[in-house]
């Protein structure tokens, strides 16, 4: 549980890694340029309308990563998720970058990296799906951006910090102090009455809202399951410049920068805190759960907060978690 943090093994310094949030920008506007490029230099796709046909959709990029329903019906299953990477304007762009980008941080800090990256792929998976779902009888629909992974994030941090006050600019320009569960369900309100009175009404706005209220369900499934889904693998590529033996790496070590002295946490010594009875004593043995998946986790995720923020930024249920790992180390 703790030899494999990364602060805790040679390497190089955790902090100066990009966050996964990060990299979900990177990949978002590599790919609005590599749009942009295609029309400027070869005249097609650009945002995602055929040169020849002037259709949504009928380029290169269309047909083989925008999410519709005739590449569904051609087999072309990737599409729910690749429709994510593309967008039909620098402010399409723009609008998703800064929902992602704001409340991104904020979930990378409760779920770590591998969870934010779960969270986001399944939000958009989910999105897609229902989107498919609602459109199944229009071959010429399609869907594209962002916003369903964006929209994830968002609801996962009002289920996970319901009570905690954040400031909005509302307009960009006026700060509004809001409870996280009030913006939530705004959200969902805004989501369920755009889709029945315009996705699926006469006079439709040119928003997904069935893709918004996906990645909002999946969010709520990560949010419900959440130990499951953090126990589920991802595919990882290995590099053998780490393997011992012939190949190996001669580059030396490092010794690591910052370690995590469990020992001290809550026991009146430098970096400690009050315990959850103020006895500065652990709870009792009785009283834990160290062996399951949830509390490995839940140590996990502390542990990342302490590497970004510092011991002060903890709650006395967070301190508390520590105490209990604290005792298990000691076995």
């Amino acid at each position: 549980m703790l030899s494999d943090r990364p602060y805790m093994r040679s390497g190089p310094d955790p902090r100066r890694q990009i966050p996964m949030v990060g990299w979900l920008l990177i990949v978002n506007a590599g790919v609005f340029l590599l749009q942009n490029l295609l029309q400027l230099f070869f005249g097609m796709d650009g945002l995602l309308r055929s040169a020849a046909t002037g259709r949504p959709g009928g380029g290169f990029l269309g047909q083989w990563f925008v999410l519709s329903i005739d590449n569904l019906a051609n087999g072309k299953v990737w599409t729910l998720l690749t429709y994510s990477l593309l967008h039909g304007s620098l402010f399409h762009l723009l609008a998703n970058f800064l929902l992602l980008f704001f409340v991104g941080r904020m979930v990378e800090q409760l779920v770590g990296r591998q969870g934010l990256l779960r969270l986001y792929l399944l939000a958009v998976l989910g999105g897609g799906l229902l989107w498919s779902l609602v459109h199944l009888g229009d071959p010429r629909a399609m869907v594209i951006g962002a916003s369903g992974g964006a929209i994830g994030f968002l609801i996962y941090f009002c289920l996970k910090r319901p009570n905690e006050p954040i400031t909005l600019l509302l307009f960009f320009v006026l700060p509004v102090t809001v409870l996280p569960k009030w913006v939530g369900w705004a959200v969902l309100a805004i989501g369920v009455f755009g889709l029945a009175f315009s996705e699926l009404g006469p006079q439709a706005d040119g928003i997904a809202h069935s893709a918004h209220l996906g990645g909002m369900a999946a969010a709520f499934l990560f949010w419900r399951y959440e130990s499951w889904f953090r126990n589920l693998s991802l595919p990882r590529i290995r590099s053998s410049k780490g393997s011992r033996g012939k190949g190996a790496s001669s580059t030396p070590s490092r010794r690591p920068r910052y370690r995590v002295n469990l020992e001290t946490v809550g026991t009146g010594k430098k970096g400690g805190g009050a315990t959850a009875s103020g006895t500065g004593r652990p709870p009792p043995e009785e009283e834990m759960d160290t062996e399951s998946s949830d509390f490995r986790h839940e140590v996990d995720r502390i542990l990342d907060k302490i590497n970004a923020s510092g011991f002060g930024s903890l709650t006395e249920e967070e301190r508390t978690t520590l105490h209990k790992a604290r005792s298990l180390l000691r076995k």
